[in-house]
């Protein structure tokens, strides 16, 4: 059982990177298009990636999210949206 934990974990892990990577690739593309606000990556990319990390959390601990067609999804993404679109 802890091989199979330890390989899991691992697999876990290098999957979390390469999102990370391509994410991070996303936002850069959309700020060299003037499509995502400039600014240093990190920072960006943390804006839009911190609140759907915290949803995906929440939903996945069985926290009661909102009773729309979306579960609220759509209020979080238009907020990202919002915070990250050129001035």
């Amino acid at each position: 059982m802890e091989v199979a934990l330890c390989v899991t974990s691992q697999a876990l892990g290098a999957a979390a990177r390469r999102w990370v990577e391509q994410s991070l690739e996303l936002v850069s593309t959309g700020q060299r298009r003037g499509e995502v606000r400039e600014g240093l990556l990190d920072g960006v990319a943390l804006t839009v990636f911190a609140p759907l990390h915290g949803y995906v959390g929440l939903a996945v601990s069985g926290v009661p999210l909102p009773a729309t067609d979306e579960r609220g999804l759509d209020d979080v993404i238009a907020s990202i949206i919002r915070a990250c679109r050129p001035d």
